[in-house]
């Protein structure tokens, strides 16, 4: 999941009355501690909403302007700069000019060398460019990532008491969308508590 889409969809998960009281942070997971990011510009959000509009709908140079103006305004996030890199290795027409996209993911890597988002981008733009050795070492290094993170927030989360570890694991939820074990963590609390509501939602996801 996008960490910039994750502050609008863990509010109201976690109930605006004490989401939307504070600016908008985005959830990171901190040596297996869910934890609240920088907060986000709001001119950097909007921009990059717009790249991603743009992106969707196949405007590339549009949405590389964008990205990169988002940029500017936020260096520090290394999604934009993920994002910027995805734009740039698709417009690209040839396998040696997608490579040459490389540098603009390891800019995203350099912010955040843990970030497995730019690992997984950065190995589908290999494997579009023709570049087996590297997509596969890549998905693999993005996969070890993902899967030593879910783990060990679970794990943190396991030891909190009830209201806690509920805001915990949906956390972890947001953070590894794509993991099903933090569905199944999530879905294995909500049944235990008798939560039928968030049971279905997780269960739903798996």
């Amino acid at each position: 999941m996008s960490r910039w889409r994750a502050w609008s969809t863990l509010a109201g998960a976690l109930g605006c009355a004490s989401a939307c009281a504070v600016a908008p942070v985005v959830p990171r997971v901190v040596e297996g501690r869910i934890v609240p990011g920088p907060e986000v510009s709001i001119d950097a959000y909007a921009t990059y909403l717009d790249g991603v509009l743009a992106e969707e709908s196949g405007r590339l140079a549009e949405a590389k302007v964008f990205f990169e103006r988002a940029r500017r305004i936020d260096a520090g996030d290394p999604e934009i700069v993920t994002r910027l890199a995805a734009v740039q290795c698709a417009a690209a027409t040839t396998p040696a000019a997608k490579r040459g996209t490389y540098q603009t993911f390891d800019a995203a890597l350099e912010l955040d060398a843990d970030y497995a988002p730019a690992l997984e981008a950065k190995a589908a733009c290999a494997a579009a460019a023709f570049d087996a050795a590297a997509s596969t070492r890549l998905m693999a290094e993005a996969a070890r990532l993902d899967g030593r993170r879910v783990g060990a927030a679970i794990a943190v989360a396991d030891g909190k008491e009830p209201a806690e570890r509920r805001e915990r694991l949906i956390a972890v939820t947001l953070v590894h969308q794509e993991a099903p074990e933090a569905w199944e963590a999530l879905g294995r609390f909500a049944v235990a508590h008798g939560d039928a509501e968030l049971s279905a939602r997780a269960y739903a996801e798996l």
